[in-house]
């Protein structure tokens, strides 16, 4: 487990860790009682970490946009306080370094209104991935829980992916409808991310992906980050390090060994498997990916990745 740790060999693609800390009115990361803070991160194999900055919808446009830029805010404090043991992930030459490489994603556009150019100031701000939507229905798309109305993108969610690609970040198709799925890879041609998704062929959660999704995702170079969220995971009851396997080894039949990852969702689920302590938990669970699944288990645990972050984001 040694080598484990000193390799930092994991990527997880999701946490609402930020969120956590702004919503407890904290700012002190070095000791949390979630799932992620300062002193468990350091000391787990955990090389890059993806911090999404969420914004609940219900809040609007404009108390949206100040929540987000507080979120924002306190990610800058935070990244100068620990500068010493988080490092900003901006281009595809941040990829590899020393310490915990920190990535910022911002899970769901509705504060965008119709104004492009804010999210060319969320890029210049940090900001290098992000999901168009939430859940809902916003101006841009439709999300996981309208599958019903066969929406997909707008023509103004049409534009935010284009832009998107232009600056050099990350497209993510978690929480988007299946339709609104499908016009993503229509606008793209280069890999995407589903930062923390399932399969649906195991578990029939409207937030799961189809076979016929995880396959398109694998014929482009993506990757799928598996969710740790129980109800993602299992039809009822508790959940096991054994269901993220079989989560891992479907989407790996399906997709291709090259588009599986970690998409954690800590600090922002209420369930999850009982024997994966948060981050803490990470060294015994990069122990059974590697026992599971042989040469397949350095891309599982990052370097899917990081060769995505490498091929999309802007060389400086």
């Amino acid at each position: 487990m040694s080598s484990i740790l000193s390799k930092r060999p994991i990527v997880d693609a999701h946490c609402d860790t930020w969120l956590r800390l702004l919503e407890n009115g904290s700012t002190d990361f070095t000791k949390t009682d979630g799932h992620i803070d300062l002193e468990r991160l350091m000391a787990s194999p955990v090389g890059i970490q993806v911090f999404a900055l969420f914004t609940p919808p219900k809040w609007g446009e404009d108390r949206g946009l100040r929540h987000l830029m507080r979120l924002l805010n306190l990610s800058r404090d935070l990244m100068v306080r620990h500068r010493q043991d988080l490092r900003p992930i901006l281009t595809s030459g941040d990829v590899d370094g020393p310490g915990v490489g920190v990535l910022l994603a911002v899970e769901g556009l509705d504060v965008l209104s119709e104004d492009l150019d804010l999210l060319e100031l969320f890029f210049h701000l940090g900001v290098r991935s992000a999901m168009l939507t939430w859940n809902g229905r916003n101006r841009l798309a439709d999300g996981a829980t309208n599958q019903e109305s066969g929406g997909g993108l707008s023509r103004l969610g049409r534009q935010v992916i284009r832009r998107m690609v232009e600056l050099g970040m990350v497209v993510d198709v978690s929480h988007l409808a299946e339709r609104a799925f499908w016009d993503v890879l229509d606008e793209t041609d280069g890999p995407l991310m589903a930062s923390h998704s399932n399969a649906k062929a195991l578990c029939d959660h409207p937030r799961n992906l189809t076979d016929a999704q995880l396959r398109a995702l694998g014929e482009r170079g993506g990757v799928i980050g598996i969710n740790f969220y129980s109800q993602f995971l299992v039809a009822e009851g508790e959940s096991r390090s054994e269901d993220l396997l079989r989560h891992m080894a479907h989407v790996l039949d399906v997709a291709g060994p090259a588009s599986v990852g970690f998409g954690s969702d800590w600090d922002g689920i209420e369930s999850w498997p009982v024997d994966v302590a948060g981050v803490a938990g990470m060294a015994g669970l990069a122990e059974r990916v590697n026992a599971r699944f042989g040469e397949s288990a350095p891309g599982i645990l990052g370097d899917n990745f990081r060769r995505l972050f490498r091929a999309v984001l802007p060389q400086s």
